[in-house]
Protein backbone atom coordinates (compact mmCIF):
# COMPACT_ATOMS: atom_id res chain seq x y z
CA UNK A 1 0.00 0.00 0.00
CA UNK A 2 2.61 2.17 0.63
CA UNK A 3 4.39 1.49 -2.60
CA UNK A 4 0.92 2.79 -4.52
CA UNK A 5 0.60 6.63 -2.88
CA UNK A 6 3.95 7.77 -4.65
CA UNK A 7 3.35 5.90 -8.08
CA UNK A 8 -0.65 7.71 -8.04
CA UNK A 9 1.38 10.76 -7.60
CA UNK A 10 4.28 9.88 -9.99
CA UNK A 11 1.08 9.21 -12.92
CA UNK A 12 -0.76 12.19 -11.91
CA UNK A 13 2.45 14.38 -12.14
CA UNK A 14 3.52 12.75 -15.55
CA UNK A 15 0.42 13.60 -17.05
CA UNK A 16 0.16 17.04 -15.57
CA UNK A 17 3.49 18.19 -15.89
CA UNK A 18 4.34 16.51 -19.80
CA UNK A 19 3.25 19.88 -21.30
CA UNK A 20 6.05 21.46 -19.82
CA UNK A 21 8.44 19.02 -20.73
CA UNK A 22 8.08 19.02 -24.13
CA UNK A 23 11.50 19.73 -25.04
CA UNK A 24 12.64 16.87 -23.10
CA UNK A 25 14.97 15.15 -25.46
CA UNK A 26 13.26 12.27 -26.99
CA UNK A 27 15.97 9.64 -27.13
CA UNK A 28 19.01 9.75 -24.39
CA UNK A 29 22.25 8.39 -24.84
CA UNK A 30 22.43 6.09 -22.07
CA UNK A 31 18.99 4.46 -23.37
CA UNK A 32 19.81 3.33 -26.86
CA UNK A 33 16.75 2.23 -28.38
CA UNK A 34 13.90 3.63 -26.29
CA UNK A 35 12.20 6.79 -27.45
CA UNK A 36 10.14 9.11 -25.00
CA UNK A 37 6.43 8.56 -24.90
CA UNK A 38 4.11 11.12 -25.87
CA UNK A 39 1.36 11.25 -23.57
CA UNK A 40 -1.10 10.33 -26.14
CA UNK A 41 0.93 7.13 -26.43
CA UNK A 42 0.75 6.69 -22.91
CA UNK A 43 -2.67 7.17 -22.34
CA UNK A 44 -3.78 4.65 -24.91
CA UNK A 45 -1.57 1.95 -23.74
CA UNK A 46 -3.51 -0.89 -23.15
CA UNK A 47 -1.43 -3.27 -21.09
CA UNK A 48 -1.00 -2.04 -17.52
CA UNK A 49 1.95 -1.15 -16.86
CA UNK A 50 3.60 -1.33 -13.73
CA UNK A 51 6.16 1.88 -12.93
CA UNK A 52 7.50 0.92 -9.86
CA UNK A 53 9.47 -2.02 -11.85
CA UNK A 54 10.86 0.50 -14.43
CA UNK A 55 14.21 1.44 -14.39
CA UNK A 56 14.47 4.88 -12.96
CA UNK A 57 17.38 7.70 -14.21
CA UNK A 58 18.08 11.21 -13.67
CA UNK A 59 18.57 13.18 -16.87
CA UNK A 60 22.30 13.01 -16.04
CA UNK A 61 22.17 9.07 -16.36
CA UNK A 62 22.46 8.08 -13.00
CA UNK A 63 20.38 5.03 -12.70
CA UNK A 64 18.35 5.00 -9.57
CA UNK A 65 18.11 1.97 -7.23
CA UNK A 66 14.98 1.08 -5.67
CA UNK A 67 15.54 1.86 -2.41
CA UNK A 68 17.22 5.64 -2.99
CA UNK A 69 15.18 8.36 -0.56
CA UNK A 70 14.77 10.32 -4.22
CA UNK A 71 12.15 7.93 -5.33
CA UNK A 72 9.74 7.89 -2.04
CA UNK A 73 10.70 11.65 -1.42
CA UNK A 74 7.67 13.64 -1.60
CA UNK A 75 9.77 16.91 -2.81
CA UNK A 76 11.07 14.88 -5.69
CA UNK A 77 7.84 14.87 -7.31
CA UNK A 78 7.20 18.56 -6.55
CA UNK A 79 10.66 19.73 -8.35
CA UNK A 80 11.22 16.51 -10.98
CA UNK A 81 8.51 14.85 -13.91
CA UNK A 82 9.10 11.44 -14.74
CA UNK A 83 8.69 10.79 -17.91
CA UNK A 84 8.78 7.20 -19.48
CA UNK A 85 10.63 5.98 -22.36
CA UNK A 86 9.64 3.23 -24.27
CA UNK A 87 11.04 0.48 -26.89
CA UNK A 88 10.14 0.78 -30.32
CA UNK A 89 7.15 -1.44 -29.60
CA UNK A 90 5.92 1.24 -27.86
CA UNK A 91 6.19 -0.65 -24.45
CA UNK A 92 7.38 1.68 -21.50
CA UNK A 93 10.89 0.17 -20.28
CA UNK A 94 12.32 3.12 -18.06
CA UNK A 95 11.81 6.30 -16.50
CA UNK A 96 13.66 9.38 -16.10
CA UNK A 97 13.67 12.39 -14.38
CA UNK A 98 13.69 15.54 -15.15
CA UNK A 99 14.47 18.58 -13.11
CA UNK A 100 11.74 21.13 -13.28
CA UNK A 101 12.63 24.79 -14.05
CA UNK A 102 11.01 27.44 -11.87
CA UNK A 103 8.41 28.47 -14.21
CA UNK A 104 7.33 24.73 -14.48
CA UNK A 105 7.32 24.37 -10.57
CA UNK A 106 4.30 27.19 -10.48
Amino acid sequence: MKHITPLLVLLGLTICQAQFLESAPKTLPFLPGLQKMDMTSLMGFTEEIHFEALPAYRESGQKLEKNDTFLTDENTYLNFSPLPYADAEGVPKAMVFFELSEAEKK
